[in-house]
């Protein structure tokens, strides 16, 4: 696993350029072999929501996990800071800065996964129900380590210069499946963007302590590689 930081602004859209309506999923009775579908397919799946801290937007009616990412919730959410459901603000707003990327606040941290290349190989040439078993495979090692994120890694500050910090509920984020490299050679991996926008416990939503999750990515990064 890898992780960067997504400023506010449109430094999301990447993620929806290649997402396609046919995304490559054999359709039902479909005599192509995986490896043919593999690479005549075009664009990439919707993203998709996960997290625990989906239960408090949507004025705490929640945002079901594995639904669509939108494009328009990804613009709430990314460039402004908002709930992605309805519009409303996850507490301060961000501004958006002129000049470099450094000036600009956080949106959030985008965390990818990208499955061993023996496994993209294996995946790539595998059957069909073999494909499912790894895809299933490299996405709950993801799941695993994002429950430990929320766990021990995801916090807040607040007091007078962020003094304290405090744990949150969870985690806001979208999850995106691409299939290739920019090679276009087999390489399974999720890009997971981390929305740097957290519910404390007093229920009010404030930024995450990019310090802790920096300092974690290492180890977040051997876990995934053992589970998969």
């Amino acid at each position: 696993m890898s992780m960067c930081v997504r400023y506010a602004g449109d430094s999301y859209t990447y993620l929806l350029d290649s997402v396609a309506t046919d995304h490559g999923r054999a359709p039902a009775g479909a005599s192509a072999s995986p490896m043919t579908r593999y690479y005549a397919a075009h664009g990439t799946p919707p993203g998709t929501w996960l997290g625990t801290g989906l239960a408090g937007l949507n004025d705490g009616n929640g945002l079901t996990a594995g639904s669509s990412v939108a494009p328009a919730q990804m613009e709430r959410l990314f460039a402004n800071g908002a709930d992605p459901f309805n519009g409303a603000k996850l507490g301060q707003s961000p501004h958006i800065y002129s000049g470099s990327d450094s000036r600009r606040p956080v949106a959030g941290f985008d965390c990818t996964f990208t499955a061993p290349k023996s496994v993209s190989v294996l995946w790539a040439l595998a059957d069909q129900p073999t494909r499912e078993v790894i895809y299933a495979a490299h996405r709950q090692a993801i799941a695993d380590v994002i429950a430990v994120i929320e766990r021990d890694v995801a916090k807040t500050r607040i007091g007078t210069n962020g003094v304290a910090q405090v744990d949150v509920r969870g985690v806001v984020a979208a999850a995106f499946d691409h299939w290739d490299s920019r090679e276009n050679d087999p390489n399974l991996h999720t890009h997971v963007v981390i929305a740097n926008r957290a519910q404390g416990a007093d229920g009010r939503w404030r930024t995450l302590d990019s310090r802790a999750i920096h300092r974690a990515v290492v180890a977040m990064s051997e876990r995934y590689d053992t589970l998969i």
